[in-house]
């Protein structure tokens, strides 16, 4: 449970970075050491959508 509120608390914390058009890399670098990558990748896609090539 600690670690899942840890995960929370990052990946609110990313998304507020993103959604403010701030530099989030440092922000990513925090999150990595608490959350999967599946966490990561897919609250980015919450907040900035998923990228599709134009074919």
């Amino acid at each position: 449970k600690k670690n899942a509120e840890k995960a929370k608390r990052a990946l609110d914390k990313l998304a507020e970075t993103v959604e403010r058009g701030e530099n989030f890399f440092p922000t990513l670098l925090g999150a990595v050491g608490v959350c999967s990558l599946g966490q990561i990748t897919g609250r980015l896609q919450e907040v900035v959508g998923r990228f599709r090539p134009m074919v």
